[in-house]
C-alpha cells in the first residue's frame, strides 16, 4: 500500500482497486465472449468510478475537499486490493465457470 497515509494515497488506493475490479472484468468479458457486453459494460463502470475518485484526488490535492484518513481502513483496502490480484490470477491462469464470475461480481459490487 505504499508509504503514508494520506488523504491524496487513500484516494489513489481507492482509484487502483477500482482499476482492478475493472481489469476483472474485462478478463471475464474475454473468457466469456458469450457475455462481453454484460462484462465490457461493468467495466466501464469501473473506470467511470476510477474517473470521479481521480476529480475528488485533484480537489484533495488543492485543498478545496478535506478526507479525514482515520475513516479509511488501510489495511482493508489493501486486502481486497490482495483479494482482486487473486480473482485475476485465477481467471488469466486456470479460468472460472460463469456462476463464479457472477458470484465473485455480485460480491464485489455489494461491498460498496
Amino acid at each position: 500500500m505504499g508509504a503514508g497515509k494520506s488523504p491524496r494515497h487513500i484516494v489513489e488506493w481507492l482509484i487502483g482497486n477500482e482499476i482492478r475490479v475493472g481489469k476483472l472484468y474485462r478478463a471475464y468479458a474475454k473468457h466469456f465472449p458469450d457475455h462481453r457486453t454484460f462484462w465490457t459494460a461493468l467495466a466501464g463502470e469501473e473506470v467511470e468510478h476510477a474517473s470521479w475518485l481521480g476529480k475528488l484526488a485533484s480537489k484533495v490535492t488543492e485543498g478545496s475537499v478535506l478526507i479525514d484518513e482515520r475513516r479509511f481502513n488501510t489495511a482493508a483496502i489493501k486486502t481486497f486490493s490482495d483479494y482482486l490480484e487473486r480473482e485475476l490470477d485465477k481467471v488469466n491462469k486456470s479460468g472460472i465457470s460463469l456462476i463464479g464470475a457472477l458470484s465473485t461480481a455480485l460480491y464485489i459490487e455489494n461491498l460498496s
